[in-house]
């Protein structure tokens, strides 16, 4: 129970007074569309249900969940959305709602440990990271709770029956496939041991597949996929080929970071050479992450046999690609540290396969919806064109230059999104300043010219730090 003065405080901070209903809606379709997709940890039907009734009847919503609900979504909801609410730009109303729902969970207001776990994995959207508490900080925290609530085991075995069986199996990968892409955007080894991680894989059976009946109009009409059952089967197929990839990429940089102790070995030692273990753990990565190439279902696959229909689902097509984003990242950064002979090829594949989807993505309008791994992805491919652009070889580097410029300029325009996006716009413009382009590159000075206006503050030195993680070592 909470006293006057911890009530009073989140009653002056705005924690207590909810957004207009228009904002809701808004945030509310945003969160349906751009963040459950890859997050399924709320029975959505029922959340929506409860919310638009407001009394009970059809049960109630926790208010720290609705606040992280709304949180995750102000990152990608419409800007005129903010704007007319009275935020001043999208950085401010993030803040906003970040610190209202950060506050409530500082004073313990939830007590069910799993609705604390769903909420704090929807505060790993938080981009400000000024304070410290970046994604990694909030994912570790959601760790702590799940560890705390055997959330990784079956919930038939920890016998914590009043939880639904596939919302606890659901919450339990997000925190999985959460850990292990921001372990991979940082370079990092996954915080979940997979050891201790003792769910099978999803199937589609784990998740809701509904439509909303018609009475519930508490989104706007224009959003679909509510009542499109066929784009929500194929959304689940994406998850699951999503988790599948995870424990791909969990293995990897295990990987990584026993090879990087292996260089901190001295080069005298009989340790220094990679054991036949070592080696047999690279080839066997390898090859999960062939195998997982290879078996995706068909609404996962880059190229489906079918060719998409134009009146496809945009949040199929997003978040089909943003799996092959993540893929092909870890493509790079599996390769980019392996002496095989096929290597090189394969990061220079990567790249172009991101640059792709970066275009196909930008065709579609769909850019501004990409969550912060879109970044990473963009910028290891920026990293790698620039080193194609050095080459001696006139066609490869045309390539290289022409991709360098679409992901420079789709990187441009998520800098209202992502602090990241600023960095690597700077950093990449910069290089291109460093870079020596002759006459027949090809290189269009009207794109820099483009890119250098949107922002003038990116045209100060910058050095040739390398921004995010790049493709480095591991941190240990």
């Amino acid at each position: 129970m909470m006293n006057r003065q911890t009530v009073e405080c989140l009653r002056v901070n705005g924690v207590l007074s909810l957004p207009s209903i228009r904002l809701q809606s808004a945030l509310l379709q945003t969160f349906v569309e751009s963040v459950l997709p890859s997050m399924p940890i709320v029975e959505w039907q029922q959340f929506l249900t409860a919310i638009r009734d407001g009394n009970g009847a059809h049960g109630s919503v926790s208010l720290l969940l609705y606040l992280a609900v709304m949180f995750s979504a102000t990152t990608f909801v419409e800007l005129q959305h903010l704007l007319a609410a009275g935020y001043s730009s999208r950085t401010e109303a993030h803040e906003a709602f970040f610190q209202r729902t950060k506050l409530l969970y500082k004073v313990n207001y939830e007590s069910d440990p799993l609705t604390i776990v769903q909420s704090l994995l929807l505060m790993t959207y938080r981009l400000d990271t000024a304070d410290g508490q970046d994604s990694r900080h909030w994912i570790k925290a959601a760790i702590t709770v799940a560890r705390s609530i055997g959330l990784f085991q079956d919930a038939s075995i920890t016998m914590n029956f009043h939880y639904s069986p596939k919302l606890w199996k659901r919450i339990a990968w997000s925190c999985y496939m959460t850990d292990c892409v921001i372990a991979l955007r940082l370079r990092c080894r996954a915080a979940i041991e997979r050891a201790e991680f003792c769910h099978p894989l999803l199937t589609e059976e784990d998740f809701e597949i509904y439509t909303l009946p018609l009475e519930n109009q508490i989104l706007s009409p224009e959003c679909t996929l509510v009542r499109n059952i066929k784009a929500q089967r194929d959304l689940a197929h994406v998850c699951i080929s999503t988790a599948k990839l995870c424990t791909c990429i969990s293995n990897v940089l295990d990987l990584q970071g026993k090879q990087n102790n292996n260089f901190a070995v001295s080069p005298n030692s009989p340790s220094a050479s990679p054991s036949d273990d070592y080696t047999g753990r690279i080839c066997s990565s390898e090859m999960e992450l062939a195998d997982w190439a290879n078996t995706l279902p068909p609404p996962c696959q880059a190229c489906p046999l079918e060719p998409h229909s134009i009146d496809e689902e945009p949040t199929v097509i997003l978040q089909r690609n943003i799996l092959h984003m993540i893929f092909y990242t870890t493509i790079a950064v599996f390769h980019q540290s392996q002496p095989f002979p096929s290597s090189k090829s394969c990061v220079q594949l990567a790249a172009n396969q991101i640059s792709r989807i970066t275009s196909e993505l930008y065709q579609q309008s769909l850019q501004h919806r990409l969550p912060v791994v879109g970044v990473t992805a963009i910028l290891v491919a920026l990293i790698i064109h620039v080193s194609e652009m050095k080459t001696s070889h006139s066609e490869q580097r045309d390539e290289a230059v022409q991709n360098f410029q679409l992901c420079l300029d789709v990187m441009s325009s998520l800098r209202e999104l992502y602090w990241e996006a600023n960095t690597a716009t700077a950093w990449a413009l910069n290089v291109i300043q460093k870079v020596a382009f002759n006459a027949g590159s090809g290189y269009d000075c009207r794109f820099r010219e483009r890119s250098f206006s949107s922002d003038s503050s990116l045209t100060e030195p910058l050095g040739t730090v390398m921004p995010m993680i790049g493709i480095s070592p591991m941190d240990q």
